[in-house]
């Protein structure tokens, strides 16, 4: 009977030892990625946020981050001036695999990472999100100008962001080292799921070390609104319409008073 209960007692604390964490074996070394919040709430006074993520990586690594949306097709119409006067719609142009939103924080200058190919090949840089784009057509100077327009409108709505020396190091003495960043979120940002992959780099290689999913949900009045205009899309047109003219009678009564008053 005693023997019976020393192997149990046995048994149970390797049990509780096995469940505990284990320090690291020399020469391995850990990839951490975390995401404080990993979930973003869209609502009505929503205004963009700062996405803290932090982690390990091994020790002489340079990092990418990359926060990605969905990737989708896009068909956008081409303009062209006419005349030397007016701005016309002459044709549609095709990008292929653009993500919605790509935000990209380094700890280093991109040229330094890896060489374009290896980047592209990883997705890393705006270079990679081109080659992408365009696809299989061979490359020229108008798809290389027209993808450049689009790049700037992305940029001026903050839904493309590069940012050399934002991924932050710390090396620590265990083999590995510390890093942080912090992605900031648009105010356009649209609802869905999204993900953050970490990229290490040494001596020109790169691999993808890590991922965490990012997800952004709509809330409170802004999603019940959302969910009307889905699924109600007359009414919803008809309601704006209607709250429009509202608005442009009230405007112009406020200010048809003022004026009467200022005689």
């Amino acid at each position: 009977m005693r023997g019976f209960t020393n192997n149990v007692i046995l048994a149970t604390t390797y049990l509780l030892w096995a469940a505990l964490p284990q320090p690291a074996v020399a020469g391995e070394t850990a990839t951490a990625l975390c995401l404080r919040p990993r979930e973003v709430s869209l609502g009505i006074h929503y205004h963009g946020r700062v996405v803290h993520a932090e982690g390990t990586a091994p020790a002489g690594d340079k990092l990418a981050l990359v926060c990605a949306g969905r990737r989708e097709d896009l068909r956008l119409k081409k303009k062209e001036k006419v005349l030397g006067l007016l701005w016309l719609n002459r044709g549609e142009v095709h990008f292929a695999s653009v993500p919605s939103l790509y935000l990209l924080d380094t700890s280093d200058e991109l040229s330094r990472l890896a060489s374009p190919e290896a980047l592209n090949r990883l997705g890393v840089g705006c270079p990679a999100l081109e080659a992408a784009a365009v696809g299989a057509r061979p490359p020229d100077q108008q798809s290389h100008r027209l993808f450049a327009e689009l790049l700037k409108l992305k940029q001026r709505e903050k839904l493309f962001a590069v940012s050399a020396h934002g991924v932050l190091l710390q090396e620590r003495p265990e083999g590995v080292e510390h890093w942080s960043a912090d992605l900031r979120l648009p105010t356009k940002l649209a609802p869905g799921d999204y993900e953050v992959r970490l990229f290490g780099f040494q001596q020109g290689q790169g691999k993808l070390l890590a991922r965490q999913a990012l997800e952004v949900r709509q809330v409170g009045a802004a999603a019940a609104i959302h969910s009307f205009a889905r699924k109600q899309g007359l009414l919803y047109g008809i309601g704006a319409v209607l709250i429009a003219l509202a608005a442009g009678v009230l405007t112009g009564f406020v200010f048809g008073l003022g004026s009467k008053g200022g005689h």
